[in-house]
């Protein structure tokens, strides 16, 4: 989505012309379709001349759009570096992820890295909490652009909009579309002004909170029962995870009825979800290498350029794993790779219940 809306700013369209099967983790090296409403291959592919991160090209025409869910899986290719530990053990552990798979829950990049979680602003659009929540995504932070700080603390001390944008250039940004969203509302349409944000970034609040709660009944749910097969796995009864819903959501002040909002955008309807993922097409290898920025595989790019294979540095005293393997639409890689490793890599894990 970041991809999308600086490259939106960079053409000067909405954002709404583009559309995608799913999003990527912007920490990755991805490759990925997207779809751009009439706008013509040779403005696409002027991308390449101004941006170093994104690179766009096989070009062709289609009658449709992509949409969301149209994605059939992912494939990954993943280097862990500075491998440690006896090699039987290594080769145990992704045996048993290849045989049992993972606990499917939603990973990182759902509640986002910053140290205000999506989740929490999330919880505050379904309560229609509208300042509240455009407090939080305004909450100046310790990392990050210093010019989009400023505007927020600016923000904070005077809730000012005009003032806030005054000096702040990147707009296109989600906090400065929300400032310019405050500086043409009513002093306190909070609602209106949170339209101002991109439907596909507002939705990332809200299905940021459901998965939250998701995380939590499904290590209750382990934790309780395994992998037996209980009543309610199928059709909610309070029995069952209904009644843990119920639960996790009462603790956050929350109801059944707050998902379905009187802003119908913000509505939200379930789903099903598995409890556990088991990747296919498993492979793996031990490379040793010294040179700690050398790249010890290709990326998709890399191979369209004609690169050649990183070579292996057999005497290298450092050791990386390299695993690849497929899995089905929303589910998360870093998962899988907490099962092996056995190190949370997710903002709701279950120690955090």
């Amino acid at each position: 989505m970041d991809a999308i809306n600086g490259v939106a700013s960079y053409l000067r369209v909405n954002p709404k012309v583009f559309a995608y099967a799913g999003s990527k983790d912007k920490r990755g090296k991805t490759s990925q379709l997207v779809s751009a409403y009439q706008i013509s291959p040779e403005r696409l592919l002027k991308i390449n001349n101004d941006f170093n991160t994104i690179r766009v090209g096989n070009i062709v025409f289609k009658n449709e759009q992509l949409k969301l869910g149209d994605l059939r899986g992912n494939r990954f290719i993943i280097i862990l570096r500075q491998l440690q530990g006896d090699p039987t053990i290594i080769e145990k552990a992704i045996d048993s992820l290849s045989s049992k798979g993972f606990i499917n829950y939603y990973g990182l990049q759902r509640f986002g890295t910053s140290s205000v979680s999506t989740h929490s602003i999330g919880r505050l659009v379904l309560r229609s909490q509208w300042k509240e929540a455009i407090n939080l995504i305004l909450t100046p932070r310790n990392e990050g652009d210093d010019e989009l700080n400023e505007a927020k603390r600016i923000w904070a001390k005077t809730e000012d909009a005009n003032l806030a944008l005054k000096n702040l250039r990147r707009k296109s940004s989600i906090e400065g579309k929300l400032l310019c969203g405050l500086a043409s509302s009513h002093k306190r349409d909070f609602c209106n002004a949170f339209g101002a944000i991109p439907r596909n970034m507002r939705l990332m609040y809200l299905h940021s909170y459901q998965s939250y709660i998701w995380n939590k009944v499904a290590s209750k749910r382990i934790k309780e029962y395994g992998l037996k097969v209980l009543k309610g796995d199928l059709v909610p009864c309070e029995a069952g995870a209904k009644g843990w819903y119920s639960e996790f959501l009462k603790e956050d002040g929350m109801e059944w009825s707050d998902f379905d909002s009187k802003v119908k955008a913000n509505s939200l309807s379930g789903a099903y979800r598995k409890l556990i993922v088991v990747p296919e097409d498993v492979k793996w290898e031990i490379i040793p290498y010294s040179d700690v920025t050398k790249s010890l595989v290709l990326s998709d790019l890399d191979r369209l350029q004609g690169l050649p294979e990183p070579t292996v540095d057999e005497a290298g005293s450092l050791k990386a794993l390299k695993l690849e393997f497929q899995l089905p639409p929303s589910a998360y890689a870093t998962m899988a790779i907490r099962e092996i490793s056995k190190q949370s890599t997710s903002y709701v894990s279950p120690s955090d219940k």
